[in-house]
């Protein structure tokens, strides 16, 4: 396993995906690399919430409709 932050992270993506593009790899190959990736260092949305109101309850993701 290879840890990286969340920036290594998509920097890796970029990375991949032009290799992707090029030919230079294949889908698998990418999903191979990322596979032996963990990420150690999430970073949190830097964004602005915007609109919400103060007894706003986030939805339960597991909830099905």
């Amino acid at each position: 396993m290879r840890k990286v932050t969340m920036n290594e992270y998509i920097e890796l993506i970029d990375e991949l995906c032009a290799k992707c593009n090029s030919g230079e790899l294949t889908e698998e190959g990418v999903n191979d690399i990322l596979a032996e990736i963990t990420i150690s260092e999430w970073k949190s949305d830097p964004r602005i919430p915007h609109d919400v109101p103060d007894d706003y309850i986030l939805p339960d993701n597991n909830t099905i409709y």
